[in-house]
């Protein structure tokens, strides 16, 4: 049986605008999607005391403005949105054979 981990993503942006990012990964999709809540609460209570302040540069460097969920958060005027991926664990080098993906091989 593969093993499998999920990772916790931020997203901030639209379209070609957007940026996503790896948060934090676990084993346990309990415990990702319990983060994915606790970086989504902290970053809407950031949005709103951003959305109160008129300094973009006072709130880039207002200590407020860090999502102790998430170091690394960035935000634009879409706000920032988690999510969670499950993804395989791979303990060495594997081709695209051992996975059960029949669409790639159209691409190769």
């Amino acid at each position: 049986m593969k093993k499998k981990i999920y990772i916790v993503m931020g997203s901030t942006g639209a379209y070609s605008d957007r940026t996503d990012w790896a948060v934090v990964a676990y084993e346990s999709k309990e415990l990702a999607e319990q983060h994915v809540i606790n970086a989504q609460t902290e970053a809407k209570k950031i949005q709103t005391m951003k959305e109160g302040l008129d300094d973009r540069h006072s709130y880039d460097s207002d200590p407020r403005s860090i999502n102790k969920w998430d170091k690394g958060m960035m935000m634009d005027y879409t706000g920032t949105h988690y999510y969670w991926n499950e993804v395989v664990l791979l303990d060495g080098v594997k081709t695209m054979k051992d996975f059960d993906i029949h669409w790639f091989a159209e691409f190769v």
